[in-house]
């Protein structure tokens, strides 16, 4: 239920100032290729990526942002 709560708080604080949902996407706690997702960020095409996993899932899956090369691309973000 966390990663449900947390993102619903941050689409109300994302709509309180004009942001634009693209997608959306929860995975599973200890997920370790973020390939899929990313890509499919990827072509939503946005201007931010906002990370809501924690612990090792967000190291992972900023590593692979970067790999990616969307670091220098667009805006990744962690809460």
């Amino acid at each position: 239920m966390f990663g449900h709560t947390l993102q619903s708080a941050l689409e109300k604080a994302g709509a309180l100032v004009g942001a634009t949902k693209v997608g959306a996407d929860l995975t599973p706690i200890g997920t370790a290729d973020f390939s899929a997702y990313l890509i499919k960020a990827q072509a939503a095409n946005p201007e931010v990526i906002v990370f809501l996993v924690q612990g090792d899932d967000m190291i992972g899956a900023l590593k692979q942002a970067v790999q990616f090369g969307l670091d220098r691309r667009l805006h990744l973000a962690g809460a």
